[in-house]
Order: structure tokens, then sequence, then C-alpha cells
């Protein structure tokens, strides 16, 4: 389906009250990470030499539950019912397609991490961190998923909150608190896209089911997939670009 035949999703708020609404959000992205993260990122931006960090700037951490089940076949051919049955013969090779749970990927990512990364001059390892970037599917394929992207929303969160691995060794410990970096997931075809965006960045502004968003902004950023259907100057889009770029 061509994206510039599609007339604007209506947002369930509008426009004039999603500005009066976003003059809420702190304009100092700062205040979206932890004092911990705070003092690495402010000492590497002055490149005071005090922290070594590596920053893996596109990683994933939703399952199977959160793609529509048309989505296999749209992008290779096979249905998800084969994936599913391919995961139980080749475990390694295709687990995290339809078995893995969020702290299940992101375990397997830190692992790999601790076997390869390490900084040429001492042979130290660099402190990680992870962008999580979320996606929102539910519109642009169909199929329908097992979790909705609340639901997704709300896995995010407690990785951000309760997640941890231990390296192992003196170096730090990686936790949710201060090393995952979320970014959240905008479709303009959502109706709901300008208050996911409102309730993830303004305090006080909620109209999700997470206590969380009510005092805590802990996304740091905004994720879109023009593939799924949508152009990047969609209106929508274009009204959250300049809240962000404010």
């Amino acid at each position: 389906m061509n994206p510039r035949n599609n007339p604007p999703v209506r947002q369930n708020i509008s426009r004039e009250m999603f500005f009066e609404n976003a003059k809420r959000i702190s304009a100092n992205p700062l205040t979206r990470i932890s004092n911990r993260t705070r003092t690495r990122v402010s000492s590497i931006i002055a490149d005071e030499g005090l922290y070594d960090a590596f920053v893996d700037v596109h990683m994933h951490a939703f399952t199977n539950k959160n793609i529509p089940r048309d989505f296999a076949i749209t992008s290779t051919g096979i249905s998800r019912d084969l994936l599913e049955l391919a995961s139980k013969i080749f475990v390694k090779r295709t687990h995290h397609l339809v078995n893995s749970t969020p702290t299940e990927i992101i375990d397997d990512l830190l692992s790999h991490y601790q076997q390869t990364l390490h900084l040429q001059e001492n042979d130290s390892k660099p402190e990680l961190f992870l962008v999580l970037l979320m996606m929102d599917m539910e519109r642009g394929i169909t199929g329908g998923v097992e979790e909705d992207f609340i639901g997704q929303m709300k896995k995010v969160l407690e990785l951000k909150n309760d997640y941890q691995f231990s390296y192992g060794s003196d170096v730090d410990n990686f936790t949710g608190k201060d090393h995952l970096l979320p970014f959240l997931a905008i479709d303009p075809n959502n109706p709901d896209a300008f208050s996911l965006f409102l309730s993830a960045f303004a305090k006080t502004i909620n109209d999700t089911d997470m206590d969380e968003l009510e005092q805590t902004t802990p996304f740091v950023g905004i994720k879109i997939y023009p593939s799924l259907g949508y152009l990047p100057n969609h209106p929508t889009l274009m009204d959250i670009f300049e809240v962000c770029e404010e």
C-alpha cells in the first residue's frame, strides 16, 4: 500500500491539546537518565578521559509475541508456524525468533560483548550502554499480535527497573537503570500516538495503566519505522518532531 494515499489517522487528542501538554516535557534530556549515567555521559561529552564507554545504538528486545503473525510471510515467505517448528529442531540458531524473553535476548547480547569487547590500549572493558529500540508493528502488518504495544512497554519498563547482568570481574555490573536507554516506538497510524508520546515523556501525564509513568520519564528518544506504511513527514510525526526539536 502506498503511504501517500493513506489519509492521516485521527489522534485521540487534538493537536492543540498535544502541544499544550507537551510544554510539561523537560527540555533537558539528561533529566531522563540516572545520576550515574548522567555523570558518565557528561564526562564523555567533555572528553575528560575519566570513563571509557561503548554505546550499542541499535538493539531490540521485543519477542515473537510483539510480531504480527503475517510478518514472516511478508519478509521471508516463511510462515511463523514453520519458524516455530524450526526453533524446536535448530534450537541454537532460531531460538531468538520465537522463544526468547526480553531478558534472555539482552543476556545473550551482553554475554557476546563480555567475550569480545575490549579497548586496544589496556585490554580493559569499557562501560557498555544499550539503546533499546521498541517496534510497533500492529497496524503496519496484518495477522495480529499476542502481546500489544502497551504490553511491550511494560516489559521495557521492567527491564529498565530490574535488569541486572554480572560480568563476573572488577567491571561494574550492567543494570537496566544505568545502562539501558529505551526509545519509544511511534506509529502515526496509531490513534494513541500523541497520548503515548506524552505519557512517556511528560511527568504527571499518563494515559496508560503504568503508574510509573506518572512520576518518571524512562524513555530517552523515539523510534520510527516508515517501512510499516507511513512517510517520515507524516503530519503526526511532524508535530512530534517539533516538540522533540524544542
